[in-house]
């Protein structure tokens, strides 16, 4: 029976006219392929068996890697999160008070001194928002929250999500979105209200129709 299932799961994924799935992120492959970027400080991202764990009191890092997801496909994101701490006083409306406790970011683009590409990030946020909001980055207009969870979230559970990149994307920017993802990154900062945040990332994954 296992076999059966493994098999099946094996034929979802990769035969074709039934679907692909591309890994984003893997905890069991390491971090040899991220790179960390620090905005204050750094935060303390490290790995655990299944995760990635980031924890924060004051500093402000990402960890990125580049990838190259085609938006023609409208693929599909599913990943895994827990929050354990939560920042009381931060909100990602206000320039100054804009920490979050986890966050998954997509950028449409190769940013350099020039260029700002769009961005979508996908937010674990305390109760200053609602969860389902989509909000305007206080700074720039060229990057977009999608609050997927808010202060009614249960801290300390594993959590699972499922986007559809190129739909919110379009959500919350009002056009199709370019024609790929050039980088994710993970996000986890208390720069500005200096309040400790813990944060887990499982795997990442984007799977395509046809």
């Amino acid at each position: 029976m296992i076999r059966t299932l493994c098999l099946l799961y094996v034929c979802a994924i990769w035969l074709p006219g039934l679907g692909a799935a591309q890994i984003l992120f893997d905890p069991a492959e390491g971090l040899e392929a991220w790179t960390e970027r620090s905005a204050k400080g750094n935060t303390d991202y490290t790995l655990t068996d299944d995760a990635l764990l980031a924890t924060t009191d004051s500093s402000a890092s990402i960890v990125e890697r580049t990838v190259k997801l085609d938006m023609a496909k409208s693929p599909e994101l599913s990943w895994r999160w827990r929050v354990d701490a939560q920042h009381q006083s931060a909100d990602i409306r206000v320039k100054g008070k804009d920490d979050m406790a986890a966050a998954l970011i997509f950028v449409f683009g190769r940013p350099s001194l020039v260029n700002r590409p769009k961005t979508l990030i996908y937010v674990w946020a305390n109760d200053a928002v609602e969860q389902g909001e989509f909000i305007e980055s206080p700074r720039s207009e060229k990057i977009q929250y999608v609050v997927l969870r808010a202060g009614e979230a249960p801290l300390g559970e594993w959590l699972m999500e499922t986007r559809n990149l190129a739909e919110d994307f379009e959500a919350a920017f009002g056009h199709a979105p370019p024609s790929h993802v050039r980088r994710l990154c993970f996000f986890t900062d208390a720069d500005q209200t200096g309040e400790r945040a813990t944060a887990y990332y499982g795997a990442v994954s984007a799977s395509y129709s046809g």
